[in-house]
């Protein structure tokens, strides 16, 4: 697989992490046990592609279309297995991959109500978050697999979303 920024024109990493109480309310409903593209993962240790999966995943892949494309598809054959594979998918409805994997191979598709506030870097190198502050001097970080990253900046990156079960 190509690496995850190689995939991409900008020069930052191609993943997004889901607000917690988004994740914690489906895996309430869906108890994973397993990500296999987890937010800021050093490939150099392992890839979703070389290990086994859990029996009930989430998914949030990277959202380039390459990557994105590997993901799911690597998740179909993951279902295909015998694993739940939950996707959390940004909406691209008139694509190939929408046509010809997503859509032939669902047993569930949800439009998510309202764009996820999701968390991350965006095209101009600056850490996204949801949490708005007054005082942008305020320094206060969350750690991410082992990345310390700001808890609080101005904006977020927002897309419009959509679970597709496997």
């Amino acid at each position: 697989m190509k690496d995850r920024n190689s995939v991409r024109n900008l020069p930052t990493p191609d993943d997004w992490m889901t607000p917690p109480e988004y994740y914690e309310k489906w895996n309430k409903k869906f108890k994973f046990d397993f990500d296999p593209y987890p937010y800021m993962h050093d490939l150099t240790k392992w890839s979703a592609y070389d290990i086994e999966w859990g029996d009930r995943n989430f998914i949030n892949p990277p959202y380039s279309r390459v990557a994105k494309e590997l993901a799911v598809k690597e998740a179909i054959e993951r279902a295909n297995n015998g694993a739940l594979c939950f996707c959390l998918l940004p909406v691209s409805l008139s694509t190939k991959l929408y046509h010809k994997h997503i859509k032939p191979n669902a047993m569930y598709i949800e439009y998510m109500e309202g764009r996820i506030p999701f968390i991350g870097i965006n095209s101009k190198g600056q850490h996204v978050n949801y949490h708005l502050i007054e005082d942008v001097n305020f320094k206060e970080v969350i750690d991410v697999n082992g990345v310390e990253i700001p808890k609080y900046v101005k904006a977020s990156g927002q897309f419009d979303s959509m679970i597709v079960l496997f």
